[in-house]
């Protein structure tokens, strides 16, 4: 049995697989091509609360990226004014250093005494735009941890976070070291 199926036109929009060899610069983003690695973090006055079991920063993001648009660019979003805003990336990056730093605490050592931290998961929903670079708030809280067994042994630990004052929250789950003996209330 046989389809004359004809072979779809190249030129029409979604008619045909596109091959290409590289990524062409008029599809690259220009922050994730080139700004993303120019934006150091800064993570300053640490609050580490034992009994409430969380950790507690602000963020600076020093050489921020800066979008420029005009109202009538295609580009432009209600609610993302042209100017700073803290990227998904970013705060993402923040949480996972301060998830580290609170790894550190809870066994008391320093990081290349603490061993590698394995992420397993992380979540995270945004709510609304963060639109300055300086002193944003962050909380990390330990909801708990779970010893594993298997090929990947170690203690799970399981973080809820907020970003900007509930800007960006979710969880964040983490494999930490067996070596280590961990103090949640350190």
């Amino acid at each position: 049995m046989t389809t004359d199926t004809p072979e779809p036109e190249r030129d029409e929009p979604g008619s045909a697989i596109e091959t290409f060899g590289v990524l062409p610069e008029e599809f690259k983003s220009d922050y994730l091509h080139r700004a993303f690695n120019n934006e150091h973090l800064l993570l300053h006055a640490l609050r580490h609360d034992p009994r409430g079991r969380t950790l507690e920063a602000r963020l600076d993001v020093q050489e921020p990226y800066l979008v420029e648009r005009t109202p009538a660019d295609p580009g432009a979003v209600e609610g993302f004014p042209a100017g700073f805003h803290l990227s998904a990336f970013t705060a993402y990056l923040a949480v996972s250093q301060l998830a580290i730093a609170y790894a550190c605490i809870l066994a008391g050592k320093p990081k290349k005494g603490l061993g590698e931290m394995i992420q397993r998961g992380f979540t995270m929903q945004n709510r609304r735009a963060i639109t300055t670079p300086e002193d944003i708030p962050l909380m990390l809280r330990l909801e708990g941890f779970r010893e594993l067994k298997g090929e990947m042994p170690g203690r799970l630990a399981r973080f809820a976070y907020d970003v900007g004052n509930h800007s960006a929250t979710g969880e964040l789950i983490g494999l930490l070291p067996l070596q280590a003996t961990y103090h949640p209330t350190r």
